[in-house]
This record gives structure tokens, sequence and C-alpha cells, in this order.
């Protein structure tokens, strides 16, 4: 998967998918989307934690989709990341603050992480 560039789900529908509980954001809307496209695929474990998965994706066990949150970025030293903005919806986060409100050095340093950890561009 990592030598090529992932066009479609249907790439992805045949790996044994290690997937975070029923009901989770991410699961709910690969899954609508694999069924949407009438594809098979097969979840081998289901975990409770981001950090399992990729320990377990680590070990080979099989490959996995999450939130680009979920990934730190010494992950990138232990296993491949592939961006799948393009064939999945995208969640977006938003600021609101109050007109005229001076921002304090924390929150001023604080949205700066939120823009360098969830920003796609």
């Amino acid at each position: 998967l990592l030598d090529s560039t992932i066009s479609s789900l249907d790439e992805i529908a045949p790996w044994p998918l290690i997937m975070m509980g029923r009901g989770t954001y991410t699961r709910l809307m690969l899954e609508t989307e694999f069924r949407r496209r009438g594809l098979e695929y097969e979840i081998i474990v289901e975990l409770d934690s981001m950090d399992m998965i990729k320990r377990y994706v680590e070990l080979g066990m099989g490959i996995s989709v999450g939130p680009r949150i979920a990934i730190d970025p010494k992950d990138h030293e232990s296993f491949g990341v592939i961006g799948l903005a393009h064939m999945l919806p995208v969640e977006q986060a938003g600021i609101i603050n109050l007109r005229g409100k001076t921002m304090s050095t924390p929150t001023k340093a604080f949205i700066q992480l939120l823009r360098d950890t969830l920003s796609t561009t």
C-alpha cells in the first residue's frame, strides 16, 4: 500500500483491519463507505485505544484507518501513514472567540498548536 497512491477504498478493503470499537466516528464513516460501495472487508480485531491499534499495525498484524490527530511525528518511524482525506469526509474543528477580546499568550500558543497539529495544508 505504501508504494503507490491510494485512489479508492477498493485498495484498502482486502487488507485485515484493526479498528476502534463499534460506534466510533472513524469506524462508522469507513464502514458506511465500504457498504455504500458494496465492498467486502474484515475487521480482525477491535481495540479501545489508538495507541494499541498503532502497536498492532507496527507488529504487522494489519492496517488501520484513524483520525490524523492520533498520529504522532514519531509514529512515522514505526509505520507508514497514508492520507485518505481525498476519499473520506474530513472532520473539521474551529476556534471561537469574542471579538475585541485580547487572547493570552497561552491561548495563542494553544491555537498555534492546534493549527500545527490539525492543519491539512
